[in-house]
C-alpha cells in the first residue's frame, strides 16, 4: 500500500516527462493531479479533431452539452458526409420539415443526399384522397402542394456541393414539366446522381431523362 502520493506517482512513472502526447491519450483529459481537465477550455481546432472520431449521434449529443460544443460540433464539415433520413422525415412530418434540415447551417457543405422516395407518383384511391402506391394507408397532401415543395428542397440541394444525389422513385416528370433545364443543370453538376424509376407516373415517358439530357 502506498504511504504518499508521490510514491504512487512515482512506481505509475508519472514523473516521467512525456514529449510524444500520443503515447499517453490520457493526458488530453487528466493533468498530474489526476484530476478531469475541461475540454470546454480546448482550443476549438483540438475540439473538432476530436469530434472528427465521433458517430453522428455522439456528435448530434455533443451539440447539447454547451455552447462551446454546439458551435465546434455543428462545423460544417464534420457533417457533409450525413446522410439525412429524407424518405423517414418527408413521410413523418412532411416536405416542409425536411426543406429546413436541408437548411440548417451544419448542412451547408453536405456532399451526400438520399432523396430517394420523397416525391412519389400519386395515385386516387378513394374520393378526396390522395396515396401514394409504397403507402397504401397513408393520407398524403394534394400533388401540387408535394411538387412545389418538392422544387424547393431540390432548389436548396443545387447550391450544395454534392457529389452524389439520388432522386430513385420520385415522380420527376410532373415535377419538371415546366423547368426541365433546372433539372439538366441540376443532373449535370453533380458528379453521381441516381435516376432509378424516375418516370413512373402516369403519362409519364420513358424517353424523359433523356430529352432532359439531350
Amino acid at each position: 500500500m502506498y504511504t504518499n502520493f508521490k510514491a504512487k506517482k512515482k512506481s505509475l512513472g508519472m514523473n516521467k516527462k512525456i514529449t510524444d502526447k500520443s503515447e499517453n491519450p490520457s493526458t488530453r483529459v487528466f493533468n498530474w493531479k489526476g484530476s478531469v481537465a475541461n475540454m470546454a477550455d480546448f482550443p476549438s481546432e483540438v475540439l473538432q479533431r476530436i469530434f472528427s472520431f465521433l458517430p453522428y449521434s455522439d456528435l448530434f449529443t455533443s451539440t447539447l452539452v454547451c455552447t462551446k460544443f454546439r458551435d465546434n460540433a455543428s462545423d460544417p464539415v464534420l457533417w457533409k458526409r450525413f446522410l439525412i433520413p429524407a424518405m423517414k422525415i418527408s413521410q413523418k412530418d412532411g416536405l416542409d420539415r425536411l426543406l429546413s434540415v436541408l437548411k440548417l447551417p451544419r448542412f451547408r457543405k453536405l456532399q451526400l443526399l438520399d432523396l430517394n422516395r420523397v416525391c412519389l407518383a400519386m395515385i386516387k384511391k378513394k374520393k378526396g384522397k390522395v396515396y401514394s402506391p409504397h403507402m397504401k394507408y397513408r393520407k398524403i397532401e394534394q400533388p401540387p402542394d408535394e411538387k412545389r415543395k418538392f422544387l424547393k428542397i431540390l432548389e436548396v440541394a443545387s447550391k450544395l456541393p454534392l457529389t452524389w444525389l439520388n432522386l430513385s422513385y420520385n415522380d420527376l416528370p410532373s415535377v419538371f414539366v415546366s423547368s426541365p433545364q433546372f433539372l439538366s443543370r441540376l443532373i449535370l453538376n453533380i458528379p453521381h446522381v441516381d435516376l432509378f424509376a424516375t418516370c413512373r407516373g402516369q403519362g409519364a415517358s420513358s424517353d424523359f431523362i433523356g430529352n432532359v439530357l439531350g
